[in-house]
C-alpha cells in the first residue's frame, strides 16, 4: 500500500545503530513447571534426567532457567503438554520425591513470555536493569528470567493478563529515546481541576520539546461521570466528551482501570475537597501509583493515616505529594521537608496561612467597619461562601498541623489551640446575610483590638505558631521586626527557625487562587516524573 517505501533488507550485519534493541516479542500462553528441592544442590545428572524424561515424551521446552544455587529448575512448555510433562517428571523423579530429595513439582498456568532482542545489547550495560525496572514500576511480577551468554535475548515469564501492558511499557522505555510518558488521571473538574487540565494541554508542546516529558491525561472524573481513555483525552472537547460519553463515576472501577493500564509513571491527581477519593489513596499508593493532591483531608485527619500514606509511598517506591495543601503556589511543604531531610531540627514555625484572613487584617485600618470589610471581601470572592469558614481559623489550623507533622509531630487537630474570630452567638447555622448584619454588632470590639495594637505600633495578623510541642492559631499584634509586618493583599507567609537558620528562613508571596494552586499541582506531577 506504499510503493515508495524502500522495503526491508535481511542480512548478516547492519551498520545503523538507531536503537539498542531491535524488537520485543511474546509467547502468548505458556505453562511454567518448577522442579525444586534442597536435595538437588550438587546432585549430578539431575538436569539430564529432567530433560531426558521430557524428550522421551516429545515435550518441547520453550524456556529454561536455573539458579546458581541449583535449588530449582524452571521449564516453560505449551499448556497442552503441561499435564504430560508433570506426569513424566513424577515418574522419572519418583524415588527422589519419596525421600524428599526433590521437594515438589509445581505447575503455574496462565503465563506468557516476553523477549527483548537486539545485537547492540551486548555492548550496552544496564539493558536488563532497564527492562526489569520498566516492568517493576508497572507492578508486573516476573516468575522466571532467562538470558543467554550471547546477550542477544532477555526473556521473562510473566502473568498472561500482564502481557499487553508489558509490551507497552518496554516499548516506551526503549523506543521513545529520552522521552518519559506520564499517564495522568484527574479526580475533580472544578476550578482547580479545570485549570490544571488547561495548563497541561497548554504546556504540553513545550514540555515535550524542552524536557522530553509527555503528559497524557488518560482520565477525568467529576462527581457524576468519568472519562477514561488510555491513549489520551483530546484537548479541544474534553468537557463535551466527559458530559456526553463519560460513564458513571466509580472510584473502585477507576482504580481497577488504572491498575490494569499502569505504566512506570502513572499519577492520580485529586483536586477535590472530598473524603471519598482520600479513602482510595492507600489502594493507589499500595499499587505503586503516585498520588498528587491539594486536598488537605488526608494529611490533617488522624495522624495514623498520615503516617500510613507516607509509609506506603516509601514501601512501594512511589510519591505522595501535596505541596499546595499549605501554601498553594508557595513551597511551604518543601521548605519544611528539606530542613527535616538535611537533619536540621526545626525549633519554631510561624506563618500566615489563610489568604482570606491575611487580606482582611492587611486591609483593616479602621476606615471601614470590620463587618463591612468582610462583606466587601465576600462580594469580591475573597472568602468562602460562608465567611465564617474563614473566620473560625480551622483552615489555618489544618495547614499548621500539616507542617508540624512533616516536622515530626504526631499531633491531632484537637491539639491545636484555635482562636475562633466568629462571635459565639453567630456560630449557629443561620442565613449568611443575617449573620453579616449581626456581625456589625461586634464592630466596636474589633476596632478596639485594632486600635490597641496601633497604639503599641503593632499590626494585627492571624498567626499560626508551632513552638516545640505547642500549636496555636490566633489573632496577634506584631511589631515592625516581625516577618509578617509588611504583608500585603492576601499574601501568605512561612518563617522557619532551625539550628542552622537561627534567623528564620522566610517564604512569602501570593499563595491563593485556582491559577497558582493548579500550577503548584503541575509542579508536583513533574516531580513524580523527574
Amino acid at each position: 500500500l506504499n510503493p515508495k517505501f524502500p522495503g526491508t533488507i535481511v542480512g548478516t550485519t547492519d551498520s545503523r545503530q538507531a536503537h539498542i534493541i531491535r524488537g520485543i516479542s511474546s509467547v502468548d500462553h505458556v505453562t511454567l513447571i518448577r522442579v525444586q528441592g534442597s536435595g538437588m544442590v550438587g546432585m549430578a545428572g539431575i538436569s539430564q534426567r529432567i530433560f531426558g524424561a521430557l524428550a522421551t515424551g516429545k515435550v518441547n521446552i520453550i524456556l529454561i532457567t536455573q539458579g546458581s544455587s541449583e535449588h530449582s529448575v524452571c521449564l516453560a512448555v505449551s499448556p497442552k503438554d503441561a499435564a504430560k510433562a508433570k506426569k513424566l517428571l513424577e515418574t522419572e523423579l519418583k524415588h527422589d520425591l519419596e525421600i524428599h530429595r526433590v521437594a515438589d513439582i509445581i505447575v503455574e498456568d496462565d503465563l506468557s513470555i516476553i523477549a527483548v532482542v537486539g545485537e547492540n545489547m551486548r555492548q550496552t550495560p544496564g539493558i536488563a536493569g532497564k527492562v526489569f525496572q520498566a516492568l517493576g514500576r508497572s507492578r508486573i511480577n516476573i516468575s522466571a528470567i532467562a538470558q543467554g551468554s550471547s546477550e542477544l535475548n532477555i526473556s521473562a515469564v510473566i502473568r498472561r493478563v500482564d502481557r499487553h501492558k508489558a509490551l507497552r511499557v518496554i516499548h516506551d522505555a526503549f523506543f521513545y529515546g529520552p522521552r518519559k510518558t506520564a499517564h495522568i488521571y484527574i479526580i475533580g473538574a472544578g476550578l482547580i481541576g479545570s485549570q490544571l487540565i488547561r495548563d497541561i494541554y497548554q504546556k504540553q508542546p513545550w514540555l515535550l520539546k524542552e524536557r522530553h516529558l509527555d503528559l497524557r491525561i488518560c482520565g477525568i472524573a467529576n462527581s457524576r461521570t468519568m472519562l477514561l481513555r488510555h491513549e489520551g483525552i483530546p484537548a479541544d472537547n474534553w468537557q463535551d466528551l466527559l458530559r456526553n460519553t463519560g460513564q458513571k463515576s466509580d472510584l473502585q472501577q477507576l482504580f481497577h482501570y488504572v491498575k490494569e493500564n499502569q505504566s512506570p509513571f502513572t499519577v492520580i491527581v485529586d483536586t477535590t475537597a472530598s473524603h471519598q477519593p482520600v479513602e482510595w489513596y492507600p489502594h493507589f499508593l499500595g499499587q505503586g501509583i503516585a498520588v498528587v493532591t491539594p486536598n488537605k483531608i488526608a494529611n490533617t485527619g488522624p495522624a495514623d493515616l498520615f503516617m500510613r500514606l507516607h509509609e506506603l509511598a516509601i514501601a512501594n517506591d512511589t510519591r505522595f505529594l501535596y505541596e499546595t495543601t499549605a501554601g498553594a503556589g508557595l513551597p511551604f511543604v518543601q521548605a519544611v521537608r528539606d530542613r527535616v531531610a538535611s537533619g536540621d531540627p526545626i525549633q519554631r514555625l510561624e506563618g500566615v496561612f489563610s489568604g482570606t484572613l491575611s487580606y482582611l487584617f492587611n486591609t483593616y485600618d479602621g476606615s471601614m467597619p470590620f463587618s463591612k470589610l468582610v462583606q466587601s471581601a465576600r462580594d469580591q470572592g475573597f472568602t468562602e461562601p460562608d465567611p465564617r469558614d474563614d473566620l473560625n481559623g480551622l483552615d489555618a489550623a489544618r495547614k499548621l498541623l500539616l507542617l508540624a507533622r512533616i516536622a515530626g509531630s504526631r499531633a491531632e487537630i484537637d491539639d491545636v489551640q484555635v482562636e475562633n474570630l466568629v462571635p459565639e452567638k453567630l456560630r449557629k447555622p443561620d442565613n449568611i446575610s443575617r449573620v453579616l448584619e449581626k456581625l456589625a454588632d461586634y464592630d466596636a470590639d474589633f476596632e478596639r483590638i485594632r486600635s490597641n495594637a496601633e497604639k503599641k505600633k503593632a499590626r494585627l495578623r492571624y498567626l499560626a505558631v508551632m513552638d516545640k510541642n505547642h500549636l496555636s492559631v490566633k489573632l496577634t499584634a506584631v511589631k515592625s521586626d516581625h516577618p509578617a509586618w509588611d504583608l500585603k493583599g492576601s499574601e501568605n507567609l512561612l518563617a522557619v527557625t532551625t539550628d542552622a537558620y537561627t534567623d528564620p528562613l522566610v517564604i512569602k508571596g501570593s499563595g491563593a487562587g485556582p491559577v497558582v494552586t493548579a500550577n503548584g499541582v503541575l509542579n508536583d506531577i513533574l516531580k513524580v516524573i523527574d
